[in-house]
């Protein structure tokens, strides 16, 4: 099954500018904090059950919360981030992206509400595959790039495209999202992979990755003059109830474009150079830079910068890889302008997914 560019079933492009949300009444929440799931750089999950306000059908759920202390100033930054993904989510809805059944707070701490992803995070399954000596299945692979570019795709919007671009959002202007933290860790699996031997899916399986954390994400308008600007300084937009303190944060540097990296300024082509980086570590078997402490990585970063080291892709990469790698080098490529739209992406891949 084709996933189109803005998915199915919404068929249009991100639906206007996030409104504010409503807080979930805390006694449809319940918290399982015996069953801790992971924890970020601003936030823990934890398992947890959420009845459903329309039909008082119970769902199981993942539970992001703040961190209670991560800022210097004002609203702790945590918060300020958690706070920003509920309403990103609610006007961002795709097969493709986590969905977000709402927020509240819960324990004194900002939370929430999230479809539960049983097959945990991508980067437990590739560091998973790496411990026992095997590559991911090619299968796997495609798919999981696949399900990556839509969500990137619907994200985007029309962007590059001459007389689609984004989404209206009430005025002249168009709206469009760069995701900024696409990695390993923000790749959610549908279902365990027990077996990684035994996988197979057909043509037409529907989605078994979805992206999400929004909290780094960036917005951007496109006038009727087709002018491009950021809707907002960096990831710090004006949101209701969200007041910025001095902290600053930043997306993984491992995943960043070259260009991000210099002037911290993300973009949908930077977000196209994070899937190929994605897809270098699925493919490779390995992560694309090496690196041991803070002081590696500071030259590293320095290096990629101004062109002073590249991926070395694998001699032992298997054959049934060799196009979707070719599609990853293109991706690649230090002229953002020279990369793919992640529309284009998606279309490609979705022409490698149709060969299986």
């Amino acid at each position: 099954m084709d996933i189109p560019a803005h998915g199915a079933p919404l068929l249009c492009g991100c639906t206007g500018e996030p409104h504010a949300m409503v807080d979930l009444p805390v006694a449809r929440v319940l918290i399982d904090k015996t069953s801790h799931i992971g924890d970020g750089g601003f936030s823990d999950v934890y398992k947890g059950e959420y009845r459903k306000v329309e039909d008082g059908a119970v769902v199981q759920v993942a539970l992001k919360r703040a961190f209670p202390q991560c800022g210097v100033s004002g609203e702790p930054l945590s918060e300020c981030l958690v706070r920003k993904e509920a309403h990103l989510y609610t006007s961002l809805q795709h097969p493709c992206l986590v969905r977000c059944w709402g927020s509240l707070t819960l324990d004194g701490r900002r939370t929430l509400v999230l479809d539960l992803m049983r097959g945990g995070t991508l980067d437990k399954v590739v560091a998973r595959s790496r411990a026992e000596g095997r590559s991911l299945p090619h299968a796997f692979v495609l798919f999981v790039l696949r399900d990556v570019a839509a969500a990137l795709s619907y994200l985007h919007g029309g962007y590059g495209e001459v007389g689609e671009r984004g989404a209206r959002d009430g005025t002249d202007q168009l709206r469009y999202y760069a995701h900024g933290d696409v990695q390993q860790s923000n790749v959610l699996l549908e279902r365990p992979m027990e077996d990684f031997s035994t996988f197979s899916v057909s043509p037409d399986q529907g989605p078994i990755a979805r992206l999400g954390d929004l909290g780094t994400m960036r917005t951007f308008i496109v006038d009727q003059g087709h002018h491009t600007v950021p809707a907002q300084e960096g990831i710090y937009g004006p949101f209701p109830d969200v007041t910025w303190p001095g902290d600053a944060v930043a997306s993984c540097p491992s995943y960043t474009a070259p260009e991000a990296l210099a002037n911290y300024e993300w973009t949908p082509e930077s977000d196209v150079w994070s899937w190929g980086i994605l897809a270098f570590e699925l493919i490779a078997g390995k992560r694309a830079w090496d690196y041991t402490n803070d002081t590696k990585f500071t030259s590293l970063r320095l290096k990629i910068m101004h062109n002073k080291v590249r991926l070395a892709w694998p001699d032992t990469i298997p054959s049934h890889f060799a196009a979707v790698q070719g599609l990853a080098e293109t991706t690649l490529l230090r002229d953002p302008a020279e990369r793919p739209l992640s529309r284009q992406l998606l279309d490609d891949v979705n022409k490698l997914v149709a060969q299986l």
